[in-house]
C-alpha cells in the first residue's frame, strides 16, 4: 500500500547535541574494509541483539567559520539581491556562493543566478552567470518547465568529487522549489539529494551576512515524524497503525537549510540494500525496541513494514502489536552507511505506548459462541504460528495449534492502475470491498491446512475468526447494509509469486504474467459452480459500524460459522481449496492476514471437537516449503538441494551474508531446485539424512530419499570451496549443434532449401509447468549462415481449427494470445545479454532486448500453414545479435525456444526456466560446428 509522508508544518524542537563521535572521511581501502566488517559483524552473533553506536541527540554542524564577505561581486541591477552559500565536502576549502538578481527590473521576478563555480570567492566571472527570462519570448533556450538553471561540473578543491546542480522553479517565478536536483559524483562514491518533500524551497538571505548555508557532505541524518534523535515521538496506542516518517538529510544552518536524500535512499553497506518495487537501494532500517517496563531490559525487536519512498521520504508502518506493554520504548532508525557518510549507527527516539488490550481485551465472538454452544467440548484455534511466541493469545483458555495458512487479495482494475495481475500474498492485510484509491470490489482468498486434524476427530462446530484493522474509503465505517460472505472455492490456487506454478490474482488462480496458465471462469473468482460455490458457506454483518470512532475502536473480531464446510473438508467429501471472502454492500476495509505481525489478530479457525487433538502443521517461510519442494523434484525429475540451518546459528548467518551472496553462488543455485530447512522444525529430516551439524547441504535424488552428496559447514565458508561441490546438483541443460552453412534465401515460412537438411535439430520440448513432455512434438532447426542466424520451427497441430492468429501489429500483446513460437538468444553464452524474438501463426513479429519490448531489431520472418499445422522461418543478422559476423567453430550461444498452443492451453519450452522466460542462465546451448 502507498504510504504518504506527513505534510504541513514540521514539528521540530530546538536541536540538541549530537553525541556520536565523528570519523574522518578520508580512508584508505584497507581501513574502509575493516570498518564495513565491524558494522556487519554484530549481525552474525547468534544470541545477543545487534549493537551499533547509538545516537541519542543531535546538533547541526558548526558552520560559523563560513566566510560572509566576497572579494568581488558583479554590478547587480536590482536592490533586492538574494544570497545563499553551499559548502561542498567535509572540509573548509570549497565554498560556493550564490547570488540571485532581478536583472530585468524590480517586481518582474528573479531571473539571473550567479554561482562561484571555481570556488575562488569572486562572483560574476566568465561562465558564472546563468539567465532565465520570466517571459517565455525572451528565453534564449526553451527548457523543461521545471528547470531553471543548470550549474554543472563544479570540482571540489583537493578532491575528486564533482558537483552538478539543477535549480528548478514550479509554482512561482521567484521561488526555487522541490524539483531541484543536486548530485555529487566521484569514482568511489556518488549520490543525489534535493529539496524534498513538496513544501520545501531553497532559502535565501537578503545579504551575505544572513545567507543560509547548505552543507553538501558529511553524515546523512534521519528525522522521524519531523523530530531529531532524542526528541520524544509522543504516545502511540497498541492496535493503532503507526508510521515512522523518515526524512534523511544533510543539515546546514538555519534549521530549514537541508538537502534531502530522495526517498531516504543513501550509499550503504550491502546489508541495507533492498530490492523493493522502487528499485535496489540502501534504505534506513526502522525498528521498535520493546523494553521491559520494570527492568528496562530489551524484550523484543519488531521491524516496521516496507514503504514506498513517496514525496522524498520513507514512511514504514505497522499495526502496533497488542503484546507491546504500556510504558517507555524506543524507535530505532538503523543507518548502515558507508564510512565516508558516517558509518553504521542506530538513531534512537523515545516513544510511549499505551496498551488498551491490557485492561480491555477485544471481545472474541467465535470462541465465546462455541463455548456456549458446546460446553463439554475441547477447543482449538488453528492459525499460522511458526514459533512459541507466535502462539500467544489475548486471553486465558485459548489454545493455539500452529496451522499452515495461505491468503491473498484479488485486486480488480481501479482508478489509478490496472491491478488485476497484482499478487498480494506477502501483504500484512487482506482487503474486501471498497478501499482507498480503488473504488472497486476487492476480494480475498484464505485457506487453512487441516491435514493435522485426524479423520476420527469429531468436529462439533467451526467458526472463522477475522480481525478488522482498517475501515473503508478514508477510514469511513462499514455501512449499515454491509455483509461479509465466505464462499467455498472450487479451484486450487497459489499464494505467492515465487511459486513455480504461478500465483493467484484477479485474472486467475495460477497466473503467470502472460495469461498462459489457469484463468478463473469469471475474473475475480466469480464463476459460480466453477470458481466458487453459488451460495456462501457462512456470512456475518458484525463489521457494520466499524470503526466506532466514538469508542476509539482500533480493531474488531468478527466471525463466520463454517461448520458444515469444515466437516466436509475434514471428511474428504470435498477438496479443501479454502474460501473466497467477498463484501456485499457499499463498504469495505482491511483484515489482518496470516503475515500480520500482531499474531493473535491473524485469521483463525476456531473449532470445538471431541476425540484426538489436532496436530500442528507449519506455515513455511518463503523458500522453505519442504513438502512442495520434494513434490516438485519428483514431478520434474530433478535433484533437490536442501540447505539445513538454525535461526540461532551464528555460522549459518555468516555464510548467508557472505558465501550465499556471492554472484557465482547465486547463479549456480539459480539453476537448481533449492529449499531451506530449519533443523529445529524438521528433526526427523535431520536424522534421516545424517545431518550432524548446521549449516549443511544435502543433495537428494528426485525420489527425495537417495542422498547424492553432503556438504558440511567448512566447505560453505568460501564460494571457491562450495561451488565445486554444488556441480553435482546442476540440472543438465539441453545442447544442440549449430552447423555453419551457406546463406539461405528470404524466409518464406517453409524450410525447403537444401541447406536445411544439414541443420541442427532442437527437439524434446517440455511442458512449462514441469509435468512432462509436450503433447505435440515441436521441432526447431538452426543454421549459422555467413551473415545471419537462421531458424525454422515446425509446429504440428492435431486440432488445426483451434489455431489462433489474430495479432495484426508488431509488438502487440495479442501475439501472446495467438499460437506462437518464441526464440531467446544469448549471443555469447554466459554474458547474460538476451534477445527475444517471437512469431505468431499469422506471421506477426514481436521482439525485445533484456526484457525491453521497445527495442526493435533488424530481422525477418514468415509463417505458413501446412497440412500438419504451421511452420515458421526466421533470419536474424549477426549484427542484430551484437556479433561481428559468423561465430567460429566451438563458440557457444545461449538459446531457448518456447511454443504456445491455444488448442490445449499448452505452453512448452526446450529448456525449462521455471518462472520468467527471460533467464539466460537457464537457457540451453547451441555449439557452432
Amino acid at each position: 500500500m502507498t504510504n504518504h509522508v506527513h505534510k504541513g508544518k514540521r514539528n521540530v524542537n530546538m536541536p540538541i547535541r549530537h553525541n556520536k563521535t565523528h570519523q574522518s572521511p578520508r580512508r584508505n581501502r584497507f581501513v574502509l574494509s575493516l570498518t564495513a566488517l565491524a558494522c556487519l559483524m554484530p549481525m552474525l552473533a547468534p544470541a545477543a541483539p545487534t549493537e551499533y553506536p547509538r545516537v541519542t541527540s543531535f546538533i547541526p554542524p558548526d558552520l560559523a567559520w563560513v566566510p560572509r564577505k566576497r572579494p568581488k561581486e558583479p554590478a547587480y541591477v536590482s536592490a533586492n539581491v538574494r544570497y545563499c552559500i553551499f559548502v561542498l565536502g567535509n572540509g573548509r576549502s570549497s565554498v560556493m556562493t550564490l547570488a540571485w538578481d532581478e536583472s530585468e527590473g524590480t517586481g518582474k521576478g528573479y531571473d539571473t543566478l550567479y554561482a562561484d563555480t571555481n570556488l575562488n570567492g569572486v562572483l560574476g566571472e566568465e561562465g558564472e552567470r546563468f539567465f532565465w527570462s520570466n517571459e517565455p519570448a525572451k528565453r534564449t533556450e526553451e527548457k523543461d518547465r521545471h528547470e531553471r538553471y543548470l550549474v554543472e561540473n563544479v570540482k571540489e578543491i583537493g578532491s575528486d568529487h564533482v558537483y552538478s546542480f539543477r535549480f528548478a522553479g514550479v509554482y512561482k517565478p521567484d521561488v526555487i522549489e522541490y524539483d531541484s536536483a543536486f548530485r555529487m559524483s566521484s569514482p568511489a562514491l556518488s549520490y543525489d539529494v534535493g529539496l524534498l518533500p513538496g513544501e520545501l524551497k531553497l532559502l535565501w538571505g537578503s545579504s551575505l551576512a544572513t545567507a543560509p548555508v547548505y552543507k553538501f557532505g558529511g553524515e546523512p541524518i534521519p528525522t522521524v515524524n519531523g523530530k531529531h534523535a532524542g526528541e520524544a515521538l509522543g504516545t502511540w496506542k497498541a492496535g493503532e497503525n503507526v508510521a515512522a516518517s523518515v526524512w534523511l538529510a544533510l543539515h546546514g544552518t538555519p534549521e530549514g537549510a537541508q538537502l534531502r536524500f530522495y526517498g531516504s535512499k543513501f550509499p550503504s553497506l550491502a546489508a541495507a540494500v533492498r530490492d523493493n518495487r522502487w528499485g535496489k537501494a540502501g534504505y534506513p532500517i526502522v525498528l521498535l525496541r520493546v523494553l521491559d517496563p520494570a527492568t528496562r531490559q530489551l524484550r523484543e525487536i519488531i521491524p516496521f513494514g516496507d514503504s514506498c519512498p513517496c514525496a522524498g521520504g520513507f514512511a514504514p508502518q505497522m499495526i502496533l502489536p497488542s503484546r507491546v506493554p504500556s510504558g517507555a520504548h524506543e524507535v530505532v532508525v538503523r543507518m548502515l552507511r558507508v564510512p565516508e557518510l558516517g558509518g553504521c549507527a542506530d538513531f534512537v527516539w523515545p516513544v510511549t505506548v499505551e496498551n488498551p488490550f491490557e485492561t480491555n481485551p477485544v471481545a472474541d465472538p467465535a470462541f465465546s459462541a462455541l463455548q456456549q454452544q458446546f460446553p463439554d467440548a475441547t477447543f482449538a484455534t488453528l492459525r499460522r504460528a511458526d514459533t512459541a511466541a507466535e502462539r500467544a493469545t489475548l486471553r486465558d483458555g485459548e489454545r493455539v495449534i500452529p496451522a499452515a495458512a495461505t491468503d491473498t487479495t484479488l485486486l480488480p482494475n481501479n482508478r489509478d492502475w490496472d491491478a488485476r495481475h497484482a499478487n498480494t500474498g506477502t501483504d500484512a492485510a487482506l482487503y474486501v470491498g471498497v478501499r482507498p484509491w480503488n473504488y472497486a470490489d476487492n476480494r480475498s482468498l484464505l485457506r487453512f491446512d487441516l491435514s493435522g486434524v485426524p479423520k476420527e476427530t469429531a468436529i462439533l462446530g467451526a467458526r472463522l475468526r477475522l480481525t478488522l484493522i482498517g475501515g473503508g474509503e478514508g477510514g469511513a465505517p462499514y455501512g449499515t447494509n454491509d455483509t461479509l460472505e465466505a464462499y467455498a472455492l472450487c479451484r486450487p490456487w497459489n499464494e505467492c509469486q515465487d511459486n513455480p506454478d504461478g500465483y493467484a490474482c484477479w485474472f486467475g488462480p495460477r497466473f503467470r504474467g502472460k495469461l498462459r496458465s489457469e484463468k478463473w471462469a469469471q475474473e475475480g473468482a466469480a464463476g459460480e459452480g466453477i470458481d466458487r460455490d453459488a451460495k456462501p458457506a457462512g456470512s456475518t454483518t458484525a463489521m457494520r459500524g466499524y470503526p466506532d470512532k466514538a469508542r476509539n475502536e482500533l480493531v474488531r473480531f468478527v466471525d463466520l460459522v463454517l461448520t458444515d464446510l469444515v466437516k466436509a473438508w475434514q471428511a474428504g467429501t470435498r477438496p479443501n481449496y479454502g474460501i473466497l471472502l467477498q463484501m456485499r454492500g457499499m463498504g469495505g476495509g482491511s483484515i489482518a492476514s496470516s503475515e500480520q505481525g500482531d499474531y493473535p489478530f491473524r485469521p483463525a479457525l476456531v473449532i470445538a471437537y471431541r476425540g484426538a487433538a489436532p496436530a500442528p502443521t507449519y506455515a513455511p517461510r518463503p523458500g522453505e516449503d519442504l513438502e512442495q519442494a520434494l513434490q516438485q523434484a519428483a514431478l520434474t525429475k530433478r535433484p533437490l538441494v536442501m540447505r539445513f540451518y538454525m535461526q540461532t546459528c551464528g555460522i549459518c548467518k555468516k555464510v548467508e551474508a557472505t558465501t550465499f551472496k556471492d554472484d557465482r553462488v547465486v547463479k549456480a543455485l539459480g539453476e537448481m531446485l533449492v529449499v531451506k530447512v530449519d533443523a529445529e522444525r524438521y528433526p526427523k529430516k535431520v536424522a534421516e539424512f545424517g545431518v550432524e551439524g548446521v549449516p549443511a547441504i544435502v543433495v537428494v535424488a528426485p525420489d527425495g530419499k537417495t542422498v547424492i552428496s553432503r556438504i558440511e559447514a567448512q566447505a560453505m565458508m568460501q564460494p571457491e570451496t562450495l561451488l565445486p561441490k554444488l556441480t553435482v546438483a546442476l540440472p543438465a541443460r539441453p545442447k544442440a549443434a549449430l552447423p555453419r552453412s551457406a546463406a539461405i534465401g528470404t524466409p518464406n515460412g517453409a524450410p525447403d532449401e537444401a541447406a536445411w537438411k544439414m541443420a541442427g535439430v532442437i527437439a524434446g520440448f517440455q511442458k512449462e509447468n514441469g509435468s512432462g513432455a509436450s503433447e505435440v512434438a515441436t521441432r526447431v532447426l538452426a543454421l549459422a549462415g555467413p551473415d545471419a542466424l537462421f531458424l525454422s520451427a515446425i509446429c504440428p497441430e492435431p486440432k488445426p481449427e483451434s489455431i489462433v492468429a489474430k495479432a495484426d501489429a508488431r509488438d502487440a500483446d495479442q501475439v501472446w494470445q495467438d499460437d506462437c513460437i518464441e526464440f531467446f538468444v544469448e549471443p555469447v553464452k554466459g554474458s547474460g545479454e538476451e534477445r527475444h524474438f517471437a512469431v505468431s501463426a499469422g506471421g506477426m513479429l514481436y521482439d525485445g532486448r533484456n526484457g525491453d519490448k521497445a527495442w526493435n531489431g533488424d530481422w525477418t520472418a514468415a509463417a505458413k500453414r501446412t497440412p500438419e499445422g504451421w511452420a515458421v522461418e526466421v533470419r536474424i543478422p549477426w549484427a542484430t545479435l551484437g556479433l561481428m559476423g559468423q561465430p567460429k567453430p566451438g563458440a557457444e550461444i545461449g538459446f531457448n525456444a518456447g511454443r504456445v498452443r491455444n488448442a490445449d492451453g499448452e505452453s512448452s519450452q526446450w529448456s525449462l526456466t521455471e518462472g520468467s522466460s527471460h533467464q539466460p542462465v537457464k537457457f540451453g546451448t547451441l555449439r557452432v560446428e
